[in-house]
């Protein structure tokens, strides 16, 4: 029973989500890469990039330049977008709620999109994002910690994905 209600709210919020991430990149006119992958990789990916929208706002309350530079590069290669369109949803982005969904929601899309490897590489841009103004302070690691816990990764894969981050930061 259990199950089948968590597949049930896996699958509203994959509707709900995408829509809102479909329609927020078609209202601003941002053209995404063609996709061959599977209905389920591109839904990783959209919540991927919902993910690390939120992870610059929900983290910090505050996105610095070096950070938003970070996700507008995550975001080109999670989305395949161009760099402009990139700096858009960022910029677009922080200036609303509407991709905001509950991390739980996001984390329960990503388990049933992604296995053990595209969760650590998620791991590794969050990390990215983190290093990237040169501070990570703990509402931002406690929010990886999270985001680690609910795609149920473990300590070391937590630390594996930081140690990665921190070499390509440096």
């Amino acid at each position: 029973m259990t199950g089948e209600r968590e597949r049930q709210a896996v699958d509203r919020l994959k509707t709900s989500l995408l829509q809102a991430l479909e329609e927020f990149l078609d209202a601003h006119g941002i053209q995404r890469g063609r996709s061959t992958k599977a209905p389920a990789a591109r839904e990783g990916q959209l919540a991927t990039a919902a993910l690390l929208l939120q992870m610059t706002r929900a983290a910090d309350f505050r996105t610095s330049h070096q950070e938003g530079v970070a996700v507008r590069k995550a975001l080109e290669s999670v989305l395949a977008l161009s760099s402009e369109d990139a700096m858009l949803l960022v910029r677009l982005a922080s200036q609303g709620d509407r991709l905001f969904t509950p991390l739980m929601e996001l984390t329960s899309l990503l388990n049933a999109a992604y296995g053990p490897q595209e969760k650590a590489q998620l791991l590794e841009r969050l990390w990215q994002v983190a290093f990237a103004d040169a501070e990570i302070l703990a509402h931002e690691e406690y929010f990886i910690r999270k985001v680690a816990e609910l795609l149920r990764l473990s300590t070391a894969d937590l630390i594996e994905a930081k140690v990665r981050a921190f070499e390509s930061f440096r």
